[in-house]
């Protein structure tokens, strides 16, 4: 079975939360209009901090950074926020490993 490949331009950083968001060039990728340019950034890096335990409010920043999720519509900036869930997931500390998952259960 071949091991799953990071995404291309998550390869090269340490393995952080930070480190998930800063090589994409998000500005490249089709959003929400109510988003500022470093919202999708910022929503992933505060669902990687370990600091700040209010899980649901870091779900739905980044439910709201990536589309309508009350719609069910996402925008295409959702790729590669899909491959910095996986960084969290495979390489983030221990609450944003829990945290992540909820994003699916926190309905």
């Amino acid at each position: 079975m071949k091991a799953l490949t990071k995404h291309p331009e998550l390869h090269a950083r340490e393995r952080t939360g930070d480190a998930v968001s800063d090589l994409v060039d998000w500005v490249r990728y089709a959003q929400p209009a109510w988003n500022s340019p470093g919202e999708v950034p910022s929503a992933l890096r505060a669902l990687a901090n370990p600091n700040d335990l209010d899980r649901l409010r870091a779900y739905h920043r980044l439910l709201y950074a990536l589309g309508n999720d009350h719609a069910g519509t996402y925008f295409p900036v959702v790729l590669p926020a899909i491959a910095a869930l996986g960084e969290i997931l495979r390489d983030g500390v221990l609450v944003a490993r829990l945290r992540t998952p909820f994003l699916r259960s926190a309905r």
